[in-house]
């Protein structure tokens, strides 16, 4: 709808605002400048004093409660206050704990949108800088996002129904190998910055039950696609690549890319014939429509990423 279009335009000037010092005291939205420290049971957890430390309040990027203190205070305020960390904090040692902490607010800054002129539309590719241009633009880009959320959201339906009604014998040896693959980006991540994966203390568990589910999954879809004969649909294959190209300034040379290298190429192919499995359930399901907004579908598949 408009409505959304709107909302979307909004999210985009969110995302390009800059900020300007202000003499009052802080509210929600603002950027907050800090010094802080943090004790919980006697022990400075935060190595001394954290000093200039940016905190966009209410973006959620602190632990629960944290930023809501910060609202209300000018330059050169102090203040001591007590929050408790989540239960599933990242640090075992924090988790669950009652944390003190004091800061000091050395800055104060307020968004600043930019205006929606043409240098602002411009920016986004649509280069007669034109509102109406850009509003069409920004359209078909949601439209594009729409279609493949609303298929992501029916393939989740269709895979929890098999997931939850299909008993099946997951081998240990295949779930430990995906457990593996899932803990990869962290090893990757742990090498970065000089750890091993070990240091970065992640429970097996954290991993385990999505594992199965993705073993299970495998097996059940293999098993349907075996059985009913399904092949790779070499023109989806196609229009799947060309519709990921789209997004890119050199469309045709992003499908190009793909189709040089066979891994790549490969990898789009069990992605279409996942999918291609995935109809043949839907046709044979008793299906039920209902009627939902874009930004219930989109929340949704970002929720479920």
């Amino acid at each position: 709808s408009e409505s959304d279009i709107d909302h979307m335009i909004d999210k985009l000037r969110q995302q390009k605002k800059t900020w300007k010092d202000v003499e009052r005291v802080s509210q929600a939205g603002d950027l907050a400048t800090i010094h802080f420290s943090g004790v919980s049971e006697g022990e400075n957890f935060t190595d001394g004093k954290v000093e200039n430390y940016k905190v966009e309040i209410g973006a959620g990027q602190m632990i629960p409660g944290f930023e809501e203190e910060l609202k209300g205070l000018a330059v050169g305020a102090a203040k001591t206050f007590s929050v408790m960390f989540p239960e599933k904090y990242n640090s075992e040692k924090l988790a669950g704990k009652a944390a003190e902490f004091e800061i000091e607010v050395v800055k104060v800054e307020e968004p600043v949108l930019p205006e929606l002129d043409a240098e602002f539309i411009k920016a986004y590719g649509v280069e007669e800088g034109d509102l109406a241009a850009f509003r069409a633009d920004v359209k078909t880009n949601m439209e594009r996002e729409l279609v493949q959320g609303l298929k992501n959201k029916l393939k989740n339906a269709v895979l929890d129904a098999l997931y939850d009604n299909i008993a099946i014998t997951t081998p240990n040896a295949l779930i430990d190998q995906e457990v593996q693959n899932m803990m990869q980006p962290y090893a990757e991540r742990a090498k970065k910055m000089h750890l091993k994966l070990e240091d970065l203390q992640l429970p097996r568990d954290m991993f385990e039950s999505q594992a199965k589910r993705r073993v299970a999954l495998g097996l059940i879809l293999g098993e349907i696609i075996q059985k009913n004969d399904i092949k790779i649909d070499a023109g989806k294959v196609r229009s799947v690549i060309e519709d990921m190209a789209k997004s890119y300034e050199k469309p045709e040379d992003v499908v190009n890319w793909y189709y040089a290298d066979k891994n790549r190429l490969n990898d789009v192919q069990q992605m279409v014939l996942e999918d291609q499995a995935v109809d043949w359930v839907v046709s044979q399901a008793e299906v039920t429509d209902e009627t939902v907004g874009f930004s219930d579908v989109m929340e949704k598949q970002q929720i479920e990423a």
